[in-house]
């Protein structure tokens, strides 16, 4: 994992203008601090294999779609994908990358990884502060194994903009039977009157610090920082565990099929994990710096093809074959101001033996 919260490295292009020595340009993203682990690892093997480089800055989902919209950036990432009227409105294509699981994390004296159990309800509970203490009969009667500690229940929540928050709220909304309204029209402001923090490390290190800590986040943030997380009760009633092969399950019955934003949210089978969310890049359809933008597409079009494994050791999914033969497709909206299309074949293509 790369540590630095911005990966700056220089864009070389060699032969890209012709004769003469290799011209420098400079290629940007910023966005969603959910995929950021991912994308430093694939900018690092990328440039060790082609020589061009990325810079990546994660500032959170809304930031990015803000530096997007407002030709800051050669892509944005954005872990909630925008609307069709927003990325007509801003001129924009968007395309799904990775899968992750959102995880709720917690620290509680004497409870492990996956000690606990909750279920949806009592989950939105707690971040509703509708339960005060961790040894409530709520959270008892789903772990009577456990001795819980009467301590006080302290949320922890993101003050900016984020894709993961989001997944988050839309999964309570999904599963509370008596807060689902407050979820829906509060998706930035969860757990209410909680710690705010910024970013997915600055929960992660909240909820690490704070005894009675409740907070969120990726699959990959929960591994790399050893965050005491909690089992869920799924769709199908079954207690499930956060693991590659969970969130791949659900992945695996989300529907693609119209589109490239479908809900993963309690996804049916017993194997789910039940928040998981993709998360998007966004570039512009007509791009004044096209070599820019045809660096960006080159190397999400590598990350396809070869990004998986490393992807798979911070955490992440690779997107169903079928989504990504969309996204491929996708790509082909990237154009240059005369309105051709800039990723060559290799990239709007699948590789050779690929099935959609």
């Amino acid at each position: 994992m790369v540590p630095p919260r911005l990966l700056a490295v220089t864009l070389a292009a060699a032969g890209l203008l012709g004769a003469g020595p290799a011209a420098a340009v400079s290629a940007t993203g910023a966005g969603a601090t959910f995929p950021q682990p991912a994308y430093a690892r694939w900018a690092a093997l990328y440039a060790a294999e082609t020589g061009d480089a990325i810079t990546y800055d994660g500032i959170g989902s809304g930031a990015g779609v803000t530096a997007i919209e407002g030709n800051g950036v050669t892509f944005g990432a954005s872990d909630k994908p925008l609307g069709e009227a927003e990325l007509t409105s801003h001129g924009l294509v968007q395309f799904p990358t990775l899968v992750g699981g959102v995880v709720p994390v917690i620290d509680l004296p004497g409870v492990g990884p996956g000690d606990l159990v909750l279920d949806g309800q009592t989950l939105a509970d707690l971040c509703l502060r509708s339960i005060d203490f961790w040894d409530d009969p709520a959270i008892a009667k789903l772990n009577p194994h456990l001795l819980l500690p009467h301590l006080p229940v302290r949320p922890i929540r993101r003050s900016d903009g984020s894709g993961t928050t989001a997944a988050f709220a839309a999964y309570l909304a999904g599963v509370s039977k008596r807060d689902q309204g407050w979820f829906a029209e509060h998706p930035n402001d969860l757990p209410p009157n909680g710690t705010a923090v910024e970013g997915s490390k600055g929960m992660a290190d909240a909820v690490a610090a704070t005894p009675g800590a409740i907070g969120y986040v990726g699959f990959d943030y929960a591994q790399a920082n050893r965050l005491v997380y909690v089992d869920l009760i799924n769709a199908d009633g079954r207690v499930v565990q956060p693991t590659l092969a969970s969130i791949a399950a659900a992945a695996a019955a989300g529907d693609w099929s119209h589109g490239l934003t479908p809900s993963l949210q309690a996804r049916p089978g017993g194997a789910s994990w039940p928040i998981v969310s993709a998360t998007y890049v966004l570039m512009r359809k007509s791009n004044k710096d096209d070599l820019a933008a045809w660096t960006v597409l080159k190397f999400f079009g590598w990350a396809f093809r070869s990004g998986g494994p490393a992807a798979e050791d911070l955490g992440f999914v690779p997107i169903p074959a079928r989504a990504e033969a969309e996204a491929r497709r996708a790509l082909l909206g990237v154009q240059d101001l005369q309105g051709r299309a800039l990723a060559p074949p290799d990239v709007t293509s699948p590789p050779p033996g690929a099935s959609p």
